[in-house]
């Protein structure tokens, strides 16, 4: 059963991961426009793809989300335009930030690195208290934007 869990937990690491290199590649990848559209650049070719409006609850209810804007949040952190990722969405630069460093984080964990060492131990549990004001903060953000 040890050996099981291990397994799991390396899948989800290594899916995590890969999660986190994806969104933080793709922030990189993306283009804003300048009317608030992200666009995807095909290579060699002078192309760009408009994305179109990702947001269901905005599409189906007409009311944002407090993800709304978190994409073209990242994507202008990425492109160091801290200005508009905090237009975008008031947590996105605090976001970015998390799942950029969860790239070197999953990666330690997939390869079992430091896994016994206390500091580590500790550091991981830690860790497992900012779920709650990172949520909290989207939430507090999105209800001002509502107001």
């Amino acid at each position: 059963m040890g050996n099981l869990r291990r397994d799991i937990d390396g899948t989800e690491q290594l899916l995590l991961l890969v999660l986190a290199l994806g969104a933080v590649t793709g922030s990189f990848i993306l283009q804003p426009t300048g009317n608030g559209s992200l666009a995807l650049p095909i290579p060699f070719t002078g192309i760009q793809v408009y994305l179109p409006e990702m947001c269901m609850s905005r599409r189906v209810l007409g009311v944002s989300c407090p993800g709304c804007g978190l994409t073209r949040s990242f994507v202008a952190a990425a492109h160091g335009d801290l200005a508009a990722a905090v237009r975008w969405n008031p947590m996105g630069p605090v976001l970015f930030l998390v799942v950029l460093f969860q790239i070197p984080y999953r990666a330690v964990n997939y390869l079992g690195l430091w896994r016994f060492r206390p500091w580590w131990i500790r550091f991981k549990a830690g860790l497992a208290v900012t779920v709650w004001p990172i949520c909290g903060g989207l939430v507090v953000a999105w209800l001002i934007r509502m107001l």
